[in-house]
């Protein structure tokens, strides 16, 4: 074990054992809870210059992108649905293009999107939709103002998951629910590593954190939410075959094994929705 001055969010833990390196990147895992982070984490700087261009800019790009999320943006609606009242108000954190945003305005929530990316928010705004360019943790949004906030891929990449969960918590009234996807990949990582197989698959430095379902529950839990739920849910859908073909296997899997065991066993190494609650009161 070794020493890091930083913190784990989840555990507060400061020992660290080695797991890999990608990209010139290390990676730790906490001695407590089994956190995989990015150790040490990049400067603001840094991250600014590296997402400069992570999403696509060019038609078929954003197409491919929407395609992506289409059937998790679905179940997420019907998965919401008993939290919706007459004006609901939701918030999706890390909106992208607005796409989300859309059909939960379709669907009859008050909803409304913020994102980093000036070309995303520009293209979310251009169709008329209430999205705005701020980070996450500069929004002056006010205390128990949505009845649901969304993070669709987006804990893994902020730098304090721990304050970015308190401050959604806040925003939720009192009953309101959280809804976040986030990939689990080390478990695929250290398979392909004990074949000898290199491979990027934490993705730093956008990437900064890995969550397993225990240190997940464990971050929501510590904020204040209960009733935390992780399934499998649906599957993205990327493009090229191959990719779709391995992505819907491996979700297919997961769904499978999730429902024969009643909801006790879920596939390491594949992406989970999580569904968490502010008590009513």
């Amino acid at each position: 074990m070794t020493q890091t001055s930083a913190p784990c969010p989840v555990c507060g833990g400061t020992a660290t054992e080695p797991f890999t390196v990608q990209r010139g990147y290390a990676w730790e895992r906490c001695g407590g809870c089994g956190l995989l982070a990015l150790r040490p984490q990049p400067s603001r700087q840094e991250l600014a210059r590296a997402y400069r261009d992570y999403l696509p800019r060019d038609p078929g790009g954003v197409q491919d992108w929407q395609c992506l999320m289409a059937d998790v943006f679905r179940e997420a609606l019907a998965r919401l649905e008993p939290a919706r009242r007459p004006g609901g108000r939701l918030l999706d954190v890390g909106c992208a293009y607005g796409f989300f945003v859309e059909q939960a305005r379709a669907a009859g929530w008050d909803a409304r999107g913020i994102d980093l990316s000036e070309h995303a928010v520009a293209a979310a705004r251009s169709r008329g939709l209430p999205v705005e360019r701020v980070a996450l943790e500069e929004a002056d949004f006010p205390a128990e103002g949505f009845d649901a906030v969304t993070l669709f891929y987006v804990l893994e990449h902020v730098p304090d998951p721990a304050d970015t969960v308190r401050r959604v918590f806040r925003w939720l009234r009192p009953g309101g629910q959280l809804l976040l996807r986030v990939p689990h990949t080390a478990p695929l990582v250290s398979v392909l590593g004990a074949l000898g197989v290199r491979n990027e698959l934490l993705d730093p430095p956008y990437h900064l954190w890995d969550f397993s379902p225990a240190t997940l529950r464990a971050l929501l839990e510590g904020a204040g939410f209960t009733r935390v739920e992780i399934f499998p849910g649906a599957s993205t859908r990327p493009a090229g075959a191959p990719n779709l073909a391995l992505t819907k296997a491996a979700g297919g899997l997961a769904q499978a094994l999730h429902a024969a065991s009643r909801g006790r066993w879920l596939l390491p190494g594949v992406s989970k929705t999580t569904v968490a609650r502010r008590p009513a009161g």
